[in-house]
């Protein structure tokens, strides 16, 4: 069935191949970003979960 209903879409073999793109161009990015963050912006990031509210200002 999913044969038969695939067999009818034009250029379904596009799919697998901008799919693969996609999902690499957005790996690179990610790891050119977590690359390039300052020391200081992880650090920050990284000890927001473990702060209390009131030092965040938030009520």
């Amino acid at each position: 069935m999913n044969r038969e209903i695939l067999s009818h879409i034009p250029d379904v073999n596009l799919f697998p191949i901008l799919s693969l793109i996609l999902f690499f161009t957005v790996f690179v990015l990610i790891v050119v970003f977590a690359w390039k963050a300052r020391g200081e912006y992880i650090d920050h990031m990284s000890q927001l979960p473990l702060e209390s509210s009131e030092k965040r200002g938030e009520v």
